[in-house]
């Protein structure tokens, strides 16, 4: 970060301190900005509100992790061991702020419409751990992809909003990959299944013996 910090840099830097004193719902806009020493008019249209301010946020990890992965290291691993690094290095990151990102994911999960607005967030933050751990994230094959590791990061995040040990966070990460390998295998073998079947019927096969 260089020394002048921008508005935004400077913007999301009070958010977090205002968090992790007082419940992220009892914040005003206004309070950020005056915590900030900003006026609107120094502000891009794009952060005139909270939701946009955590996003900005959210945008700072995806960058910081994305420095933090050496690709070099991940040359022999399995997919679900760099998937399984490369969210627990977001988790590692998001530690340094754990109170105020706690005020802020329990105001949210008391406001269906905050959390809405925040589902696109999510789907890039994945599109970039799947790029870090050198996996496809584009086309629909990517969007369910996207999408499948969003929900196992957000069941792994829920275990680390409420414990401060990361071996249980790692736990909870590590079976729900597990599980999400498991189900892959299981739809690529009826993939198959149903592929072979249509190539005997086409081939005028019978489809059983």
């Amino acid at each position: 970060m260089s020394a002048k910090r921008t508005a935004e840099e400077r913007l999301v830097d009070a958010a977090l301190r205002l968090a992790a004193k007082r419940p992220w719902e009892e914040i005003s806009f206004q309070d950020i900005l005056k915590s900030a020493r900003l006026t609107l008019a120094k502000l891009p249209p794009s952060l005139h509100n909270k939701p946009a301010i955590v996003s900005a946020f959210i945008k700072r990890v995806d960058a910081e992790l994305l420095a933090s992965i050496d690709p070099e290291e991940f040359e022999e691993a399995r997919p679900r061991d760099r998937l399984f690094d490369v969210l627990m290095t977001r988790f590692e990151i998001l530690e340094e702020h754990k109170t105020a990102v706690r005020s802020i994911a329990r105001s949210m999960q008391r406001d269906p419409l905050g959390a809405l607005t925040q589902a696109e967030t999510i789907d890039r933050s994945m599109g970039w751990a799947l790029a870090a751990a050198q996996t496809d994230a584009e086309g629909l094959v990517g969007a369910a992809r996207r999408r499948g590791l969003g929900l196992v990061w957000l069941a792994a995040f829920r275990v680390w909003l409420r414990e401060d040990d990361l071996n249980k966070v790692m736990a909870e990460l590590d079976n729900r990959l597990a599980q999400g390998e498991k189900w892959l295998t299981m739809l690529r073998g009826k993939r198959g299944a149903r592929r072979g079947a249509s190539a005997r019927a086409e081939g005028g096969q019978p489809l059983h013996s």
